[in-house]
């Protein structure tokens, strides 16, 4: 049981924490791993490159890693 609590925790942390992050990085964070969209596609739907993609699914991950630390 103390597991299944772990997870449940684990998943609030990440869902508070995917909400405090700036707008278009959470929408670019949704789209990669919940819609599991590309980088072009996604690239192309927000008019920016995929550099600028990867710049902000690298800071939503690093955000996570963060508030995660004790749990990883």
């Amino acid at each position: 049981a103390s597991s299944a609590a772990s997870d449940v925790y684990k998943r609030q942390i990440v869902n508070d924490t995917i909400k405090t992050l700036p707008n278009r990085t959470r929408e670019i964070f949704y789209e990669r791993y919940l819609e599991q969209k590309s980088y072009k596609t996604i690239a192309e739907n927000f008019g920016i490159s995929v550099k600028g993609v990867e710049f902000h699914v690298t800071k939503s991950l690093n955000v996570l890693r963060k508030k995660l630390k004790d749990y990883l």
